[in-house]
């Protein structure tokens, strides 16, 4: 859990101490917490929706997303520190691996074959090109800034390499998700006549 902290935090730094509390319960308390409400309350909030307002406040995605980002780079460590698959993660929680699957390509938009290749450094700067970095505040930790500074730098490093390997590989061009030129729905062709 402690390595999900440090990617989290670093994911999304610069928040305010109540900000990095979130951040940090939501990694320890990971495995554990069923529902935003459930979370609301672990948290100090008396509803969801102040929970929902603070994280606003602090520039972090909703609960639903943050979930979602936290869930793939848990995954990735796993895979990364013992080469556990996706499926045996699923079903030791039990948990459908076809819902995890579709999980991961609804967040990340890669499939998790391509995915597990990118790694969790990827993923910290894919959700910091995607949700920003936020209000810039003061750290409550100097430790918290260099687990962050740290796990940021061997995700820049790793993106670099990724980069490059895309560049040169067509195989792995080929497993990005494809960018549409058009939107994906047909405009709507008028209707004549009556009913």
């Amino acid at each position: 859990m402690h390595q999900l902290s440090a990617f989290l935090a670093a994911a999304f730094p610069g928040r305010t101490a109540q900000g990095e509390r979130l951040v940090t319960l939501l990694s320890e308390q990971f495995h554990r917490v069923p529902s935003m409400q459930a979370f609301a309350a672990l948290a100090g909030f008396r509803t969801r929706h102040q929970l929902g307002r603070r994280l606003r406040a602090e520039g972090l995605p909703p609960y639903e997303v943050l979930l979602g980002w936290g869930r793939v780079l848990d995954l990735l460590l796993a895979h990364q520190a013992s080469g556990t698959s996706l499926r045996r993660s699923a079903v030791r929680q039990g948990r459908d691996p076809a819902v995890w699957y579709r999980l991961v390509e609804r967040v990340t938009g890669y499939r998790w074959s391509a995915l597990r290749h990118l790694g969790p450094g990827w993923v910290v700067l894919e959700i910091r090109r995607r949700s920003g970095t936020g209000p810039r505040v003061q750290s409550a930790t100097r430790q918290a800034e260099g687990e962050a500074t740290r796990a940021l730098a061997v995700a820049s490093l790793r993106a670099q390499d990724v980069q490059r390997a895309t560049a040169a590989d067509p195989v792995t061009r080929a497993l990005a998700p494809a960018r549409l030129a058009s939107p994906p729905w047909r405009p709507r062709a008028p209707a004549t006549g009556s009913p």
